[in-house]
Parts: structure tokens; sequence; C-alpha cells
């Protein structure tokens, strides 16, 4: 779907990048940026990291500015302290990996200035080999992430609807990113991207890819324990936020089919990725007021109801880039018709509700 939107924008940028470790790509990065942006746009860099000096990096980007908390928050945590210090009108969280085209921010800012309140968007990012890495997200209603348009070539550069940005990069109005509240603070890394969308579209604003804003993502499949630790633990809180108590009860037994999944998953890759699933719970239990906390703020503010929301999930687990492309296959095959019938089920119910 494409939009007349406007032949000029006025605002400012403020793009956040939180720095972790890699110098190289963070200059890449600040470089890409500094040519995407004009005026008195700004570039804010979170060091996450605190063992390097950055302050070249003014020196040779006068609109860089850079900030630290003297500790590692995370990306949301980092971002948050980002967009406290921007005085754009519009945010740009952006991955250090991630080289933008000229004319990226150009695009996705005319998007948001068509956009009803509250909306997010995301640009295209590409892979090294000129394939699609992710154009938003696609998201289960287990909460189970992946990207969306993964190896494909880009075709079509409409604009898209999608359940969720991707945390590497999007944009949003600063006004929108405070009144949704920022990043959980809770989440450390992964699926914060998420949580930030459904809260969007809970709320009445909606998701989009700007297919035919670009960006190149040098991003290398990497899945560690402590990862799977954190997909798991945020995937549960995620669920427990969203989620209402009867369309938690519907959905059960696809829950827990997932669950067993990365179980047995956890267990065949070794003791070290069983551990961190074991310890996912674990954490889960100790933030468990916040999550309530979060829970009630949420049912307070909500105005899009449960058949709205679950129009946007999927019941197709996606299982390739874990299992390799035939035994993923297989697992999706297998698994995907069982996924399927509670959210079915959920779907009748929550229409019949809202009749």
């Amino acid at each position: 779907m494409t939009f007349v939107s406007p032949e000029r924008v006025t605002g400012r940028w403020s793009a956040v990048v939180v720095f972790w470790r890699s110098l190289e790509q963070l200059k890449a990065c600040l470089a890409a940026l500094d040519r995407a942006l004009t005026g008195d746009d700004e570039i804010i860099v979170v060091d996450n990291c605190g063992d390097l000096d950055l302050l070249s990096l003014t020196n040779q980007w006068s609109r860089v500015k850079l900030v630290s908390s003297g500790q590692n928050l995370g990306y949301g945590g980092g971002n948050n302290l980002g967009a406290e210090c921007a005085s754009g009108d519009f945010l740009f969280f952006v991955n250090p990996d991630v080289v933008v085209q000229p004319d990226c921010l150009q695009k996705l800012a005319r998007a948001l200035d068509s956009l009803p309140p509250l909306s997010l968007a995301t640009p295209t990012l590409l892979l090294p080999n000129g394939l699609i890495n992710t154009q938003g997200n696609h998201v289960t209603y287990a909460f189970l992430t992946y990207c969306r348009g993964l190896g494909r070539s880009l075709r079509d550069v409409g604009w898209h609807l999608v359940p969720a940005v991707s945390g590497a990069a999007f944009a949003a109005r600063k006004a929108d990113f405070q009144a949704l509240g920022g990043f959980d603070k809770s989440f450390f890394m992964y699926l914060e991207d998420t949580d930030l969308s459904l809260r969007a579209i809970e709320q009445g604003g909606t998701c989009w890819c700007v297919a035919d804003a670009i960006a190149m993502h040098d991003y290398r499949w990497n899945f560690t324990p402590f990862k799977l630790g954190e997909l798991e633990a945020n995937r549960w809180k995620l669920l427990f936020k969203h989620y209402s108590r009867g369309l938690l009860f519907t959905l059960l037994p696809g829950l827990i089919l997932a669950d067993l999944s990365a179980l047995v998953y956890s267990a065949l890759r070794g003791p070290t990725f069983l551990r961190a699933k074991l310890g996912s719970y674990l954490h889960v239990w100790q933030v468990r007021h916040h999550v309530l906390e979060q829970r009630a703020q949420i049912a307070a503010t909500r105005i899009v109801g449960d058949a709205a929301l679950l129009r946007l999930l999927s019941p197709h687990v996606l299982l390739r880039q874990q299992l390799g492309k035939t035994a993923g296959i297989a697992g999706e095959v297998m698994l995907t018709p069982f996924f399927a019938i509670p959210y079915v089920l959920a779907r009748m119910m929550a229409l019949w509700r809202r009749a």
C-alpha cells in the first residue's frame, strides 16, 4: 500500500545510536547518517561500553553528541537515555551496524507525517548480498518473532502494515515515543521493539515498513545461550503484559507447545542453552511486580481489542533459520497445524465477544 505524502516535511531529526563494541561499524554508521541528515539535525551516540575513547567522533562529525550513563543499560535503556537527550521532532533508532542510504530518513519522515499518532516506521534492511534482512518483524501469537522477508529479493517498495518494527532501525515522532513511555526498562536486549510496537497498536497507533527507505545491515546470525535466555524471558513478559486472562487461557495449548519446543531445542543445543532457558523462568519471576504494573497500565490505556491485535499476529512458526532449510520446513509442517488451532479458537471468541 502506498500513501500520498507531503512533498516537504518540516522537523528536526535526532538519530540515536547505542554503541557497544565495534568502532569501525560505528564510524561507517555515523558517516552515512551525517550524509542523510541536514541543518541542525543531530546524532546521539550512547556509550554502553565505557572503555573506549569516543571523543574523536565529535571532532570528525560536528553533529555527533556523546552520552554515557557509566554502565551498560542494554538496548532499551540506552535508547531511552538517548531519547531523553534528544532535541529533534523525529527520533531514528539505529544499530551501529546499519548504514542508511542518503534519502532513507527523508522517506521515513514523510511516512510519519502521513500516519496517525503513535505510529512507528521501519525501513527495509538489506543484507550485504543485497537480499532482504528484514522489513519489520513477523510475530506469532506466542511472541516468537522472525525477520520479515528474510532472504528474498526486494521487489515491492510500497508501504506495508507490519505487526512490529525492527529495533535495528526504526523511526518515531519524539512526542509519540514519550507518550508510549519509551522502551520497557526490564528488557535488557531483544523483543523490546515488539513490546513497543504492541503498545503503540493497542493505543490506536500503527506500525509500517516503508519499503523504499533503504539501509544496509551487516547482520550475522549468531544464536548464543545469552540470546536464548533473553528471548525466552522477554517472550513471557510480553504474554503476561499484553494478554487478558481469557486470551491466555484460550491460547494456552499453543503457548505450552511453543515453550516445550523451546525446552527441547535448548536441551538439544547443550547444557548452557538449557540453563539459559531455565534461568528465563527465574528472571520473569524476579520482575513479576514490574510486569504486573505494566500489565495494569496497558489495560488502562488500551483502546484496541483482542480481535484487532490477533489479526496482526500469526500462527505460523518459522524454523528454517534455527534448524536449517530441510529440518526447518519439516518442523514447520509438523508444528504449525497444532499451533494454529488455539489461534483460530481465540480469534473466533474475540470476534464473538466484540459482536
